[in-house]
């Protein structure tokens, strides 16, 4: 059944792919400027924007100032891997990906979504620091 209807879809895969990528090109570029940390560009292919994750200090109050403009933007919920109990026998210290996931803010990049609304976001995020910065 799972086979099933993964192979209904694989037909529009392509294009569903190059729909995100060019979402994520269209944030990349409507944030160009903005102080927080934008994921690289990759128009190869090698990622596809499941999520667009810009990375900002104040991960809780960026959120929650976007979710009041009626923005979609949530938290990471992915955690460090070697922060999960299920890896205590190979546990290591990782403070470089404890500290990126613990800014990470997910902002939708499904193949539907309309330019305004990334348009949208990204103005609320320009507004965002710009309170900030006064």
């Amino acid at each position: 059944a799972q086979a099933r209807a993964i192979l209904r879809q694989i037909d529009g895969v392509d294009a569903r792919s190059a729909a995100r990528i060019a979402n994520a090109r269209r944030y990349h570029d409507g944030l160009d400027g903005v102080p927080l940390v934008r994921p690289k560009l990759r128009e190869d292919g090698r990622s596809i924007y499941t999520y667009y994750c810009p990375a900002v200090d104040d991960r809780p109050d960026f959120v929650r100032f976007l979710q009041l403009r009626g923005r979609d933007a949530a938290e990471n919920y992915h955690r460090n891997c070697a922060d999960l109990d299920v890896f205590a026998e190979y546990r290591a210290d990782c403070p470089n990906a404890r500290r990126v996931s613990a800014r990470l803010v997910y902002l939708p990049s499904y193949p539907g979504l309309k330019a305004e609304d990334i348009d949208a976001t990204t103005r609320a995020i320009r507004e965002y620091f710009a309170e900030k910065s006064r």
